[in-house]
């Protein structure tokens, strides 16, 4: 449902979409139910799919970025982390 995935993509990235402005990848650590939402799916304010302009990689640990890179990128931008602490 079209209405339905407007009103998640809102909830979830129109806090975000400023400060994932200019990020080529995104890290997304999901957790219980969250790992059903369609994060490549979310539609942005221009009205395009995140995935169609995001790299998405989905992390089962916050512990996995340490391993994510073949070679350590050698510039990083400012990270946004987002979560509730268990």
């Amino acid at each position: 449902d079209q209405q339905l995935l407007s009103q998640l993509s809102r909830l979830v990235l129109e806090k975000l979409e400023t400060a994932l402005n200019g990020a080529r990848t995104v890290f997304i650590c999901p957790d219980g139910l969250l790992w059903g939402m369609p994060f490549r799916g979310l539609v942005n304010s221009k009205g395009a799919f995140l995935g169609a302009e995001k790299d998405i990689v989905l992390l089962h640990s916050p512990r996995q970025l340490l391993t994510a890179f073949a070679q350590p990128p050698t510039k990083v931008g400012n990270p946004v982390f987002v979560g509730e602490v268990d």
